[in-house]
């Protein structure tokens, strides 16, 4: 078995790195999903049996200005590595978003919930993931939100850490729910999942605004003796260019029955445990 990971230096595919070092990481510069030619190539000469795609064009907001760029990574980029992939006999994993939802549903969507994505950036997504099914129905695509840990890059828990150590008083969305996801247990399920197939959704905790994640951060980090500044945490509603799902928690239930889900108060105890050790 020979993995690789295709957007290595990237919040998940640094993560995936450390987590596999003899995986083959392949950054942008090396290998452009938005060519197909290039694509094949690579994949031929690879040598990999497993594929993870961590490429995306991730910025919501400049999608909705950037559309033709969005659409090439987000939904040629997969399509290329579904063809090659499904040419040369490898298995390929696809990672995926929350925002392929529109929002209005107040429950956790499930697998089986209707695609009404908002934006640019959740239209682009969702093209990619029918594009990649319809060309390789054996692909394996994980849904997945809020993502945040260590590795390359920054992501929200990683600059609210660094505000809560130095700024007094922070402003946090209160707006949106949904659920954060600990890099770290993705990587540890897309190796567990490697070999298989369709279609789920993988988060950790329960459904949760930024502000009350923000709470739970803040009590944890004092607990645990981190030198903190802020006393003063204000909720607002928050407002951008690109629309967003008010409510975009997924529902964890069939990937449950394959392996365990930490719940919010775990993943956020772990993160900030080691950064106390860093």
């Amino acid at each position: 078995m020979k993995i690789g990971i295709i957007g290595s230096k990237g919040l998940l595919g640094s993560t995936l790195m450390d987590l596999c070092p003899d995986a083959v990481g392949t950054t942008h510069e090396q290998l452009d999903v938005t060519n197909e030619d290039a694509v094949m190539r690579w994949v031929q000469t690879s040598g990999c049996t497993h594929l993870i795609n961590c490429t995306a064009y991730s910025n919501v907001d400049r999608a909705e200005v950037e559309v033709e760029q969005a659409y090439a990574v987000n939904e040629k980029g997969p399509l290329h590595l579904g063809r090659a992939a499904q040419r040369h006999g490898l298995r390929l994993i696809h990672l995926s978003t929350d925002y392929v939802f529109d929002g209005k549903k107040r429950t956790p969507y499930t697998e089986d919930d209707t695609c009404h994505p908002l934006g640019i950036y959740g239209k682009s997504k969702r093209a990619g993931e029918e594009g990649l099914l319809t060309e390789m129905p054996s692909a394996l695509i994980i849904r997945t939100s809020w993502l945040f840990g260590f590795g390359r890059g920054k992501n929200f828990l990683s600059i609210l850490l660094e505000k809560l150590l130095t700024e007094p008083e922070l402003k946090i969305d209160a707006s949106q729910t949904s659920r954060a996801t600990y890099v770290l247990d993705l990587a540890e399920l897309l190796m567990e999942l490697k070999d298989a197939n369709g279609l789920f959704h993988f988060a950790t905790g329960e459904p949760i605004t930024r502000y009350a994640f923000a709470e739970k951060l803040l009590a944890k980090a004092k607990s645990a003796g981190l030198p903190v500044k802020c006393h003063t945490l204000i909720p607002f509603t928050f407002t951008a260019p690109a629309p967003r799902p008010v409510y975009s928690a997924l529902a964890t239930d069939k990937i449950e029955k394959l392996t365990r889900v930490r719940t919010t108060d775990e993943v956020i105890e772990d993160y900030v445990c080691s950064n106390v050790c860093l």
